[in-house]
């Protein structure tokens, strides 16, 4: 029996089911991955690695790490919060952008890492960290200041970082029932005009070049 379109219902779902188990061995994700490395570059979060597992099992989730430029956009109203609740506000007007980052881009660094000591890549696995040298010549009551301030912004970058990986696993998600939806599945059997017998096994004696469905 030539086709999976020539097959009984019984036989085109055996079909589907080879294509699954045998056809979908590749990196199907490099395409999301271009595509949010490259939204994280423009959010401020440079040199992301992502990671996931997935999908339907316990612990299951997607995650990234990456550095924190001095481009990162920071809400004016987290912004505002943040420098209230640390006393930042008391001396903002020395600082911009990030919004205080800017002119201590040397002195405070920050990262979005994961727990390396955890088996999971899910969101809850990463968060961000800061490092500060602030040289001698900063008043201690400033570098306290500031470093509650930077411990302030870790804890809004963390929420915003674990955010973004659920709309990074959920894209995942979505590419990954696509693919494995029946419509895409007839769609590359057929395009790759692939034979199976009259109950859907497959027939290698006429083998094509793998064509995957866009």
């Amino acid at each position: 029996m030539p086709l999976h379109i020539h097959l009984s219902p019984a036989a085109q779902e055996r079909a589907r089911d080879w294509y699954r188990e045998n056809c979908l061995d590749y990196e199907w994700w490099d395409s999301d991955y271009d595509h949010w490395k490259e939204k994280l570059a423009e959010l401020g979060f440079t040199d992301a690695d992502i990671k996931f597992s997935g999908f339907y099992s316990q612990g299951d989730g997607a995650s990234f790490t990456a550095g924190v430029t001095r481009e990162f956009k920071l809400p004016a109203a987290a912004a505002s919060r943040i420098a209230e609740a640390t006393a930042v506000a008391k001396v903002q007007r020395r600082f911009k952008g990030l919004p205080a980052v800017v002119d201590l881009s040397h002195e405070v660094i920050f990262r979005i890492t994961r727990d390396i000591h955890d088996r999971y890549v899910h969101p809850k696995t990463i968060r961000a960290e800061f490092s500060a040298s602030y040289g001698d010549d900063m008043p201690e009551d400033v570098s306290k200041m500031l470093d509650a301030w930077a411990e302030q912004l870790s804890q809004y970058l963390t929420s915003e970082a674990r955010d973004l990986s659920d709309q990074i696993y959920r894209d995942l998600e979505a590419e990954w029932d696509d693919l494995n939806s029946d419509d895409t599945v007839a769609e590359a059997i057929t395009g790759n005009e692939w034979h199976f017998d009259e109950d859907g096994n497959f027939l290698p004696d006429r083998p094509r070049e793998l064509q995957t469905a866009a």
